[in-house]
């Protein structure tokens, strides 16, 4: 998923045509359609956790009971062991482009629904992709002619493979609830994803000062987007994230701490860390005081830093006697690594302070009272627990990402999804 750095400061949107602010804004349209994380990708869950970990502990129970006759357990369709296949569905049959399904609630207001891939009674909709789509439009909307056409055609069958993953994901979540006669279960995480489609959407038109749904809709029109069309994919991505989140916890708990040190081991060249400081500083202009009295200005700069050692707030300082541009970055050093310093001259007694340590450095114009802040020293980052979490997270990640694609290819298999379109 895109990263939503570049939009933090996106103000609201034009409503009298397509906005470059909104065009940003998109990947954060992407982060609140994606509803949680999908495992393995690393990336922020946008779910309160407590509500997540309610809703995994209701699926849980429901997939854990007992099926009614036989008194075992549920086996997921994509968990069966290797040693026994799962039947091939029989062979695809030509299908029409445009099919009259059993339409979802979102598109009744559409006479007609084109049907893009299906699986038993399963669909996905070619409106459905488009708008997914639609929230990736910063990849593509710069391109003109056959570029663009390539790009958006790449990223429509990319999000069409995705939502067949997702629909198979919870096809065979539902199946498995059925099996275990648990129709509360089923109602219960519909009724938690439904929530949480409240609450991300609420979030959205706050944190981007939507004061109403109606112009909400007509943002989200302006980019091919409805908010029905939204509102479900937020939805199905919560319940299929719950689903796959289960499937894998077992999976979570097999990495060692003799797992996490030999990678840090194996992988050294990922934890080198440069040399760097960063630094308080304090320039006192020589031009300030009469010529013929040459100490008087070291003598000032000198009675200010005994105020620095004294422990007293550097940026306070700065702000009644700075008469360099440091004042400009509340008090900070220019520059953190060897060769960025500015000015120069203060750089070869930075790296041999320690932290807290100040000191006056004379150049041409004046007096520079420096003081480290923090210090890194060059070499392997130590491995303490913040680091051994960052690697459990690395492994993790690596092995939830196969695992997925282990489900969804067994999935893929047992299903047979017809693909109603020509690539």
């Amino acid at each position: 998923m895109d990263s939503t750095s570049e939009v933090e400061g996106a103000s609201r949107m034009d409503l009298r045509g397509t906005s470059f602010e909104w065009i940003a804004a998109l990947p954060l349209v992407t982060l609140l359609a994606a509803g949680c994380c999908t495992p393995g990708t690393g990336q922020t869950s946008g779910i309160n956790k407590e509500r997540e970990k309610d809703a995994m502990d209701r699926a849980s129970k429901a997939l854990d009971k007992p099926d009614d006759n036989s008194g075992n357990k549920l086996t997921a369709r994509s968990q069966s062991p290797p040693d026994q296949p799962a039947p091939l569905a029989a062979p695809a049959q030509p299908a029409p482009q445009v099919i009259q399904p059993v339409v979802n609630e979102e598109f009744k207001a559409d006479l007609q629904v084109r049907v893009v891939a299906r699986f038993g009674e399963a669909a996905v909709y070619d409106r459905e992709v488009k708008e997914v789509v639609a929230q990736r439009a910063g990849e593509f909307y710069q391109l003109v002619g056959d570029a663009r056409r390539t790009k958006e055609k790449q990223i429509y069958w990319e999000e069409l493979k995705k939502l067949i993953d997702r629909e198979l994901i919870i096809d065979e979540l539902m199946v498995k609830l059925k099996k275990a006669k648990n129709d509360k279960a089923q109602q219960e995480i519909k009724k938690v994803a439904k929530e949480e489609a409240d609450k991300k959407l609420k979030e959205y038109r706050k944190n981007r000062k939507i004061d109403t749904e109606e112009e909400f809709v007509k943002l989200l029109d302006l980019q091919g987007i409805s908010l029905a069309g939204l509102r479900r994919q937020i939805e199905r991505d919560f319940i299929k994230n719950i689903y796959l989140q289960e499937l894998m916890k077992p999976k979570k708990e097999l990495i060692s701490i003799a797992d996490i040190h030999d990678y840090y081991d194996k992988h050294s060249d990922e934890f080198k860390v440069e040399e760097s400081v960063k630094w308080n500083d304090m320039f006192i202009s020589k031009s300030i005081f009469d010529n013929s009295k040459p100490g008087e200005a070291r003598k000032y700069a000198m009675a200010i830093l005994e105020h620095v050692k004294a422990g007293e707030d550097f940026a306070k300082l700065g702000e009644q006697y700075d008469k360099g541009d440091s004042k400009f970055r509340k008090s900070m050093g220019a520059g953190e690594k060897r060769g960025e310093i500015r000015p120069p001259e203060c750089e070869e007694t930075l790296f041999a302070l320690k932290p807290n340590e100040s000191k006056l450095i004379e150049t041409d114009n004046g007096f520079h009272i420096v003081k480290v802040v923090e210090r890194v020293y060059p070499g392997l980052r130590p491995f303490n627990d913040k680091l051994q979490a960052e690697i459990r997270r690395k492994l993790t990640n690596q092995i939830l990402d196969s695992e997925y694609q282990r489900i969804t290819d067994a999935l893929w298999r047992q299903a047979q999804p017809q693909i109603l379109i020509d690539p």
